[in-house]
């Protein structure tokens, strides 16, 4: 049983607890087989029930598969040992005593080994160990071949969960709360590759609002669905599962009207399922969540999903409506099936409706194709020029927000290069840099220039610039931004001045505290960010 896990013929995921697993086995010591339970495996042990007749054999327990029918000694009645198997030795049959053993059959064959066996490393002698002890003792083979161990939840001081301490959540409650699907996938996005985790119900936000926004998104598409007219010849058809294939295509729907953020969108889904199918290969479960969370929050929701409605609602004609929005409804229902192992309940409701939509007899997504990577379609030059245009957005998007220019306001951006190709970049993304930051026109500066009155940022390295005057009243913004940092300072003083009296300190309970130095830091922050204001105003 050592020898089958130091040659790799079981990997344990992660590896270091291979190191405890071998202390375990060249430290066995006896263990009790039984336990005085009266649910489990009867141990098949009987003893004579005699007194008068008895000799020193009677004394000795018998050991068979059936009954006896009276002591071979004395021949008096024979009573069964109470006592059921220790809960482990009942664990350790669980791999082929499932399957019909002993006797030979299908499933056995068909199902042992195994593949992966999921567990906590808490249990690795007590169960782990014990099945690949007995398979190799009675099944001459390997239980499994891979051991992934999952964290242990705890609360939020770090304590396992206990019933006596009364610090472990119903998990009913938390999904009446957030929802299964919330629980699962919260829990999962939280728990690196062997680490605890600390738990707290609220935690469970991040899954629900992840639900709402594919939710949503999925409104969202079908909502447009209605009201763009079917294009004859571009249409999504769901196949029976019987042929192995979720979509066909028409070749057309592909490569017709791609723009750039088709391309963009295209390159970064195969992108994702490349990168969240080795994450799974290497049992990296919490990375492959934070992988498809990026892709479905931050890449298609906040960004496809806005240049998607400046098509849909512009002046295209309905076949261009029609085939964009089939192309991003196409990435949405791939994006689902990548994430249907995490979140299978919102993603089935979803994907239903998406293919009840196209065929009514649609199966479910959970026997659906498992998504797989075109390499076709990765591009990471695309992908790099979109980002750095995203990053502009946002800090035009900053500048706006500090400054208080209105959102129907539309601004000038100014950029001063180091790299001559980023000029190429920020012109091939100009219609949708200036659709997401409101922007009028963009310009180029040489080095040393520098536009007055403006306020500055700088991505990747790269500075860019938006001209003020004519935009907000300077004088009136220098003078409700000095007021504000005078307000803000204010009431750093006096947060201040109640951390530093020692009564409250010592009188207020430790939250109390400890809200109040953040609020501490919230404060050194806000005015850092007014003073880089009224400087750029300057």
């Amino acid at each position: 049983a050592l020898q089958v896990v130091k040659d790799g013929t079981i990997k344990f995921h992660p590896e270091r607890w291979e190191k405890v697993y071998e202390h375990w086995m060249t430290n066995i010591r006896d263990w009790c087989i039984s336990r005085q339970l009266w649910w489990g495996h009867r141990i098949p042990v009987w003893y004579c029930v005699g007194d008068d007749h008895c000799t020193l054999n009677c004394k000795m327990p018998i050991v068979s598969k059936t009954k006896p029918e009276n002591c071979k000694h004395c021949n008096s009645q024979m009573v069964q040992d109470e006592d059921v198997l220790d809960t482990w030795f009942s664990s350790w049959l669980w791999p082929f005593s499932t399957l019909g053993w002993p006797k030979e059959n299908n499933d056995l064959k068909y199902f042992y080994p195994s593949d992966t066996l999921v567990t906590g490393p808490d249990i690795i002698f007590f169960w782990v160990a014990r099945m690949i002890m007995a398979g190799l003792e009675v099944m001459n083979d390997v239980p499994f071949h891979n051991v992934y161990f999952t964290s242990i939840i705890r609360d939020s001081q770090g304590r396992k969960m206990s019933k006596s301490l009364g610090n472990s959540p119903d998990p009913l409650n938390v999904i009446d709360e957030y929802g299964a699907d919330a629980l699962r996938f919260s829990i999962l996005f939280l728990a690196p590759l062997g680490q605890d985790v600390r738990f707290a119900s609220e935690k469970c936000e991040i899954g629900r609002n992840f639900a709402n926004k594919i939710w949503n998104a999925g409104r969202f598409l079908l909502m447009n669905k209605e009201n763009v007219e079917r294009v004859t010849g571009y249409e999504l058809r769901i196949t029976s599962s019987k042929e192995k294939q979720l979509a066909t295509r028409n070749s057309k729907l592909e490569t017709a009207y791609l723009d750039l953020a088709d391309k963009w969108i295209m390159s970064r889904l195969h992108s994702t399922i490349k990168d969240l199918n080795t994450a799974l290969e290497h049992f990296e479960i919490n990375q492959a969540t934070k992988i498809i969370y990026d892709f479905i929050w931050h890449d298609y929701c906040d960004w496809y999903v806005e240049m998607l409605k400046s098509r849909l609602y512009g002046d295209e004609t309905q076949e261009v409506k029609q085939i964009v929005l089939q192309r991003a409804m196409n990435v949405y229902e791939t994006s689902l099936r990548l994430l249907h192992p995490f979140m299978p309940f919102v993603t089935e409701e979803l994907w239903q409706q998406f293919t009840n939509s196209q065929q009514p007899t649609a199966n479910s997504i959970m026997i659906a194709d498992f998504p797989k990577a075109n390499e076709k379609w990765i591009d990471k030059n695309i992908e790099r020029d979109a980002w750095f245009m995203m990053e502009v957005v946002n800090a035009v998007r900053t500048i706006r927000g500090e400054l208080n220019v209105p959102p129907s306001t539309e601004v000038n951006v100014l950029f001063r290069f180091t790299n001559a190709e980023r000029n190429t970049h920020v012109t091939t993304f100009e219609s949708y840099l200036k659709r997401l930051g409101k922007v009028s026109a963009i310009g180029f500066l040489k080095n040393g220039e520098k536009p007055k009155l403006a306020s500055s940022a700088v991505v990747d390295g790269e500075e860019l610039f938006v001209p003020l005057e004519g935009i907000i009243d300077l004088e009136k913004e220098r003078v409700r931004i000095e007021k504000e940092i005078a307000r803000v300072q204010s009431l750093f003083v006096s947060t201040s001045q109640k951390l530093e009296n020692e009564n409250f300190v010592s009188r207020a309970p430790k939250d109390v505290i400890e809200k109040e130095r953040e609020k501490l830091v919230s404060f050194k922050i806000t005015v850092e960010k007014l003073t880089h204001s009224l400087e750029n105003l300057r």
